[in-house]
Order: C-alpha cells, then sequence, then structure tokens
C-alpha cells in the first residue's frame, strides 16, 4: 500500500496545519517514537509511485507533522559506504566505481531530505554479518515541523522569533532529558538500568560506549561527499579555516588590580581581519548537557560557597553549544584565554563567531552533511577577528550570540547590562562586522 495513502487515511493529510497537529497532541495522538524499516536505496523500483514517496521530502514532511515535540525517527540507509572510489589520483573512475558513486550520493540527499525537518539528525553504522557489510542508519530528533518553520527568511525580526521558539523547545527537550545523544557511557548505561526490566539488563547489542560509537559519520560519508564538486567550498574548510593558532602568541591577559585576568585580554601584537582563532579553545573544552547545568543551579542550594562559586563560573565563563545546530549542551573553555573575552558594550565586537563573521558558513548546518558533523566541535568554538586589531586593543565579542541555554534572554541582557552599565542598550546582531568571503 502507498504510504502517502495509508497515512492520509490513518492520520489525515491536515496533520501538518498548526491547529489540527495540536488538537491531536492534546489527545495523545501523536507519535514519540517512528521506527522505520525502507527498502535500500539501492532496491527502489523505477516508475513507481509508492517508490518515488519513500525518501521524499512530502514523506519525511508527513513523518515530522505526526510526532510529538520531542520526538525521534530512526530508519535504515543501506549499505555504508567504505570508499566509492579506491584509484589513483591519476587513475581514471571505472563504471562500478561510478555506479558506487552515484548511489551513495543518492543516499546523502536522502538524508539531507530527512534532516531538513527535524532539529538534529545523526547518521551511525553497524556490522550486519548476514549482509557481509556495514549497514547505515539515520536517526532524527525534534521534528522542525513545517509550522514552526520561518515565514520569511529575509525578516530578521521573523527569524529572531522563530529561533527563540526553537532554542526553549531545545533547551526544554534538554531539561526533560530526552535529548541526551552525547551523553557519556556511564550515564547511557544508567538510563538503561533504570529503564529497563532487571532481567533485561545487560543488552547484547546496546549499551553506552555503542552508543558513542554513532557520534560521528565514518570517513567513507565524508568521502562520498567530498568527491561532488559542489561540495568543494565546504570540504576545503578543514584546510582554509582551521590554521594552527597559538593563541599565545596573538592575546595574552589584561591583568586587574588583584593579579588575574578577569579583565579581559588583549591583542599582544597586531591582528589582521580575517584571522581566525578557537582551535585551542575547542581542544580544551568539556561540555555539560543543559539538564545539568539545570541540576546544578537546584544542587548548590545550601551547600557551601565552594559550589556556588563553581556554578557562577561555569554561568559566568561557559557558552551554549547550539551554533553547530547541536543544542542542549553547555561548553566550558578551562585554558584558553578566550574564556575571558569581554562583551563588546559600544556593540562593536572586534571578534565574531563563525556564523557571524563569515556568514557563508551558516550552510553548513542547513542540511545534514558529514564534513560538518565531523568538526561540530571546532565550529563551536571558531571565532575570525571582524577587522584591523591593534596591539593592546582589548578583545571583544557579542555574548548575545551565547549562553541561550544558561540564561533566559531576560536574563542574558540583565547580566550583560550589569557588565556594560546601566546605559548599555542590548542589541541582538553582528551582521555589520560580517566578512565577505574572498
Amino acid at each position: 500500500e502507498d504510504f502517502i495513502e495509508w497515512f492520509d487515511k490513518h492520520i489525515g493529510n491536515d496533520i501538518c496545519d498548526a491547529g489540527k497537529h495540536e488538537d491531536k497532541k492534546k489527545k495523545n495522538e501523536l507519535f514519540d517514537v517512528i521506527i522505520l524499516d525502507l527498502l535500500d536505496t539501492e532496491e527502489l523500483p523505477e516508475g513507481e509511485a509508492w517508490a518515488e514517496h519513500l525518501y521524499s521530502e512530502l514523506f519525511f514532511e508527513r513523518i515530522s507533522c505526526a510526532m510529538n515535540d520531542y520526538g525521534v525517527v530512526v530508519t535504515n540507509f543501506g549499505e555504508s559506504p567504505e570508499n566509492p572510489y579506491n584509484g589513483g589520483p591519476d587513475e581514471p573512475m571505472t563504471e562500478a566505481d561510478q555506479e558506487l558513486l552515484d548511489m551513495y550520493t543518492k543516499k546523502i540527499k536522502q538524508i539531507q531530505t530527512m534532516s531538513s525537518f527535524f532539529r538534529h539528525t545523526r547518521v551511525y553504522e553497524t556490522p550486519v554479518p548476514a549482509f557481509r557489510a556495514d549497514w547505515a542508519f539515520a536517526i532524527s530528533m525534534i521534528p522542525d515541523r513545517p509550522d514552526m518553520k520561518k515565514k520569511n527568511t529575509n525578516d530578521e525580526e521573523d527569524d529572531m522569533s522563530s529561533d527563540d521558539e526553537k532554542i526553549a523547545l531545545t533547551r526544554e527537550v534538554g531539561n526533560m532529558g530526552i535529548n541526551a545523544f552525547e551523553g557519556n557511557e556511564a550515564r547511557v548505561n544508567l538510563k538503561l538500568h533504570r529503564g529497563l526490566h532487571p532481567k533485561a539488563f545487560p543488552l547484547t547489542y546496546y549499551d553506552g560506549a555503542i552508543q558513542h560509537s554513532y557520534q560521528y559519520p565514518t570517513g567513507g560519508w565524508h568521502g562520498v561527499y567530498c568527491m561532488n564538486p559542489d561540495n568543494k567550498e565546504i570540504c576545503d574548510i578543514p584546510k582554509n579555516l582551521f590554521t594552527t593558532d597559538y593563541e599565545e602568541e596573538y592575546f595574552e591577559p589584561k591583568l586587574n588590580d588583584k593579579g588575574d585576568a578577569s579583565s579581559g585580554i588583549v591583542a599582544k601584537k597586531n591582528i589582521k581581519k580575517g584571522h581566525i582563532s578557537g582551535l585551542y579553545d575547542a581542544a580544551t573544552s568539556i561540555k555539560l548537557p543543559s539538564i545539568d547545568m539545570e541540576l546544578l543551579k537546584k544542587f548548590v542550594d545550601g551547600k557551601s560557597d565552594k559550589y556556588n562559586t563553581f556554578k557562577e563560573f561555569v554561568e559566568v565563563y561557559g557558552f551554549d553549544g547550539g551554533l553547530g545546530g547541536t543544542g542542549d549542551k553547555f561548553i566550558l573553555s578551562l585554558l584558553s584565554l578566550h574564556t575571558f573575552a569581554n562583551h563588546a558594550c559600544d556593540q562593536k565586537p572586534n571578534f565574531s563567531g563563525i556564523y557571524e563573521a563569515l556568514p557563508w558558513t551558516r550552510q553548513l548546518f542547513d542540511l545534514w552533511n558529514p564534513v560538518a558533523v565531523r568538526i561540530m566541535n571546532e565550529l563551536d568554538h571558531v571565532v575570525v577577528a571582524t577587522r584591523d586589531i591593534p596591539k593592546g586593543e582589548m578583545i571583544t565579542d557579542d555574548y548575545t550570540k551565547w549562553d541561550k541555554f544558561a540564561f533566559s534572554p531576560e536574563e542574558r541582557q540583565a547580566v550583560i547590562k550589569e557588565w556594560c552599565g546601566k546605559d548599555y542598550k542590548p542589541f541582538e546582531s553582528t551582521t555589520e562586522t560580517s566578512i565577505k568571503k574572498e
């Protein structure tokens, strides 16, 4: 039976309407989890209408609309790529190699279609002895339904509203402990212990260690993606953007009267516009799920001053990890000078996050792609000089782009106003600091 016909008959073709969706939500008629076992891409018959619907935009739109706000969907994508082309740099691609490349490229496009209707998508694989191959699966979390999408991408005010709604939803989901995809091994095992019948544990094919093997797509997916010349710009990012950065050569702490660096950091020498920094920041970071931030705030109540000091340190010097589209984690760099960069109270930061300074990089997370996922940690930390910075100048950033999970928008602005003074006027955009792509 055709899926779309079945779906419309049993669930309704108006499920994507906001009112109808809310009505079904109240009636508890939406799904928390949907597991799909579809025909593999290479096995779909050509010319069949029902086959054309599988993996289509209409297909995944219907799926996303049938799910609760914190829903999860998982489906198989057939055999995983090892490497579609095994020849040397001067060897022509064989017909068989080209067929493999075309098949895996099609799979990537299908995964990207799926990802366009969800906040987070991850691709993982597991060996299937009966198939004598590694089998690929994609898991998508938190539906990004049509009624939740931006109405007008050119309308800045509407963009902001939509972003705030998504941030609030991701924070709510994180605080429920549902989207703990990146929880450590012990945390995953603990949730299994608490959620399963004692006799069911341990599971044969899943535990915390296996969960961690699902974090990143393999190099085979990276290789297939980067063999498409249309993706060259993205595939060149690790080479062109992530250059060696010894931050101690460019920055030094500005000491206060007490002799510590809480007053900020300054340029140790002249820094040119477009200078990229933050790799050491990424390399020395720790991550906390947003739920842990909430639990920490409750845990310190009535505890020693040392716990409160730690909480305050995390709140002041940490930032949310939602910039790369991953959300639901709080990041703190313990050994980086960038931790002490101040907010630009003059509304003219001389450093900005990569997505503000280089707007073209926003495409990295418009749809799933294996390159961006594999360098996600760097993307969350990298900052770019928005203009030439003379030696001795204070390094500043735009704090309104950070801490969206640690503080509500109102709390965030109140903290910044306390730092900058009563005459400070909040700002929400650093588009004037953008650097055009060369």
